[in-house]
C-alpha cells in the first residue's frame, strides 16, 4: 500500500487492516471519463504509472 506522503510505505500492521479485496475502486478516474484539473495533468503527464499496470 501507498501513501501520498512521507513516508510512501505504510506499515504491514496497518495495511492489514485493510484488504485489497475488500477496498473500493477509484471512483474518479479518468479511464472512465472523469476529467481532471489541469494542474493534475501535466503533473500526471510524464509519470503515468496507470500505463505500467496491465489491469490499467
Amino acid at each position: 500500500m501507498v501513501t501520498r506522503y512521507f513516508p510512501h510505505e505504510v506499515p504491514q500492521k496497518y495495511s492489514n487492516l485493510y484488504p485489497l479485496n475488500q477496498s473500493p475502486q477509484a471512483k474518479l478516474h479518468p479511464d472512465d471519463g472523469c476529467v481532471r484539473d489541469r494542474w493534475v495533468e501535466n503533473q500526471n503527464a510524464p509519470l503515468n504509472y496507470a500505463a505500467q499496470f496491465e489491469d490499467a
